[in-house]
């Protein structure tokens, strides 16, 4: 476990607006500091890289705060 995640969402884009992007994960942060921390975490990293090694080509990420 990460810390700092409230929440994880994931799946699979059905739009044809996609832009070609398959699948979407939106990730709920306790604070930004935990966002911070998320990036470079050993846990994130490692499925980063498994990810990146069955085929993943390109991300899109956008922060935000939600009020």
């Amino acid at each position: 476990m990460i810390p700092g995640i409230l929440d994880i969402q994931q799946g699979i884009n059905f739009s044809d607006r996609n832009k070609g992007y398959e699948i979407g994960l939106t990730v709920r942060f306790k604070d930004r500091t935990s966002l911070e921390n998320y990036g470079p975490h050993p846990a994130h990293q490692e499925i980063f890289n498994y990810l990146k090694e069955i085929g993943l080509e390109d991300v899109i990420i956008v922060d935000f705060d939600v009020k």
